[in-house]
């Protein structure tokens, strides 16, 4: 029964560390931060869409990894939904269209550095 409780203990200050980083790093976007685009952990993007997810949306799943991973990105728009969500507008640094003609992207941006599906610099 110790063990359980010490896990939890663990896990809890784990969870909190990472959630006062992501903050940390949250207080510090502002236009032209620039990220670049990591892999996603389940095998889509589940925090970055082609449109942003606004009221009870949820983010797209459709975006082709292969084409947006490692691509370097700067931070051109910031809608604040409320006091906990944070949607940024991202385009590429070179200014080339991901694919096709989607020259934008939006992400939630606490789940999606929590996540790593963006990697600031």
């Amino acid at each position: 029964m110790e063990y359980k409780t010490e896990h939890k203990k663990h896990r809890k200050a784990k969870l909190s560390a990472i959630k006062e980083n992501v903050s940390d790093e949250i207080g510090q976007i502002e236009l032209g931060t620039r990220f670049t685009l990591g892999k996603p952990m389940s095998g889509s993007y589940q925090y970055l869409a082609i449109k942003p997810a606004i009221g009870g949306s949820s983010m797209s799943k459709l975006l082709p990894i292969k084409t947006l991973e490692r691509k370097m990105v700067i931070t051109r728009g910031i809608l604040k939904l409320g006091r906990d969500k944070i949607l940024i507008c991202l385009t590429r640094t070179d200014e080339k269209p991901f694919y096709g003609d989607v020259i934008r992207i939006y992400a939630d941006l606490f789940n999606s550095l929590k996540t790593k599906e963006l990697i600031k610099l």
